[in-house]
């Protein structure tokens, strides 16, 4: 509770009294997430072409469904504290032969409709 509506993305530079912020769906961008309800791990991966993202989950058939929310992993190794809310799966597709599933996520966060964000201080590996 209390981030807000999700995370939008990450400070990379700094600029006067201005920073530069990689958007999660910037094609730079890679987010380590998690299934808040079965734990089953993913990277997502920005596409700023799209209304919804795709993440890359780490297993090919993941326990992950519609409805699932996604949160950052965080830990030491993490560009992100833990749990803050990612976004909501809408979809999970498989197929036979594929190392991974695709897993379509809409963003809680959205940067185009954001006047104010909050920013934390988190070391980065």
């Amino acid at each position: 509770g209390g981030w807000g509506d999700g995370l939008i993305g990450r400070v990379v530079g700094v600029v006067g009294r201005g920073v530069h912020v990689l958007l999660v769906t910037d094609r730079d961008s890679g987010v380590a997430v998690r299934d808040a309800r079965s734990g089953a791990l993913g990277v997502l991966r920005g596409n700023p072409d799209v209304a919804q993202q795709v993440l890359e989950a780490y297993d090919a058939k993941p326990d992950m469904k519609r409805g699932d929310v996604l949160v950052t992993v965080g830990g030491e190794s993490g560009a992100f504290p833990p749990d803050i809310p990612v976004g909501q799966i809408l979809s999970v597709k498989s197929r036979p032969g594929d190392l991974t599933a695709r897993v379509t996520v809409r963003l809680f966060g959205d940067a185009t409709h954001t006047e104010f964000v909050r920013v934390l201080q988190w070391p980065v590996p």
